[in-house]
């Protein structure tokens, strides 16, 4: 179902939305929660992340045999990643991929990693293990990614679920996390949530479309879990890494 508003016109969700989130509308949201937005990044994605909640929405109209086919495709592409980030440790603890990687940036003339890993040794930031590290690093941003578009692809009672509620939070979450340094958390009482985190969300979600606590409450749960597993997972990999290492 569509955002309540939007009504149907040509608009795409990116020409939509400043009609949304005006300089007022947003200086409103400045002075309640006590940061800047207004020609901050922040802004930017607060738009963006508008703009993705609508087109959510418009993709949730679709036939729910869509929604189908793509989980299908993603988690078969998923399985395969998972595979390939076996088959990659594997190698790497008997034939020192890493190695093989630093010769292979070298007769492409790539350059190095731009990713701190401080836990290397000067002597091992100067050879292979950067290379393998970021490798690790972006395959588990890309597991994570993939398996967050199956969960938004995954029906519940036969619908489909909250595609642009559930985009929508993942980024305003980063927005929070990242751009603000706040903590993105919250807490169940009486059907809604009673952060910071919740009523900037909410302030967020109240122009775009009628969205109940409950809804907004579960979403933040699922994206708060879904953060929690991916930094799990990076922990293990990067424990695994550093054993093979020493």
């Amino acid at each position: 179902m569509r955002a309540k508003i939007d009504d149907g016109s040509d608009f795409s969700p990116w020409g939509l939305i400043p009609r949304i989130y005006t300089d007022q509308f947003l200086a409103g949201i400045s002075e309640q929660f006590g940061f800047k937005i207004q020609g901050t990044e922040t802004e930017r994605d607060i738009r963006e992340a508008g703009a993705r909640y609508i087109l959510g929405a418009r993709l949730d109209e679709e036939d729910p045999s869509f929604h189908k086919t793509r989980r299908k495709d993603y988690v078969k592409f998923l399985r395969a990643t998972e595979k390939f980030g076996s088959l990659l440790e594997t190698f790497d603890a008997e034939k020192d991929i890493s190695t093989q990687m630093l010769w292979g940036a070298r007769i492409l003339n790539e350059p190095k990693p731009q990713t701190e890993f401080p836990e290397l040794s000067d002597h091992d930031q100067k050879r292979g293990p950067p290379y393998y590290f970021e490798l690790v690093r972006l395959l588990n941003i890309l597991k994570a990614g993939v398996d967050f578009e199956i969960q938004n692809s995954t029906s519940i009672g036969g619908r489909p679920k909250s595609t642009g509620l559930l985009i929508f939070i993942n980024r305003i979450a980063d927005v929070w996390i990242i751009n603000l340094e706040r903590r993105f958390s919250i807490d169940y009482h009486e059907g809604s949530g009673v952060t910071e985190a919740f009523d900037f969300i909410k302030a967020l979600l109240s122009p775009l479309d009628d969205i109940p606590d409950a809804r907004i409450v579960t979403a933040m749960r699922a994206e708060i879990h879904q953060r929690g597993t991916h930094n799990n997972l990076f922990k293990k990999m990067q424990g695994v890494i550093d054993s093979e290492i020493c």
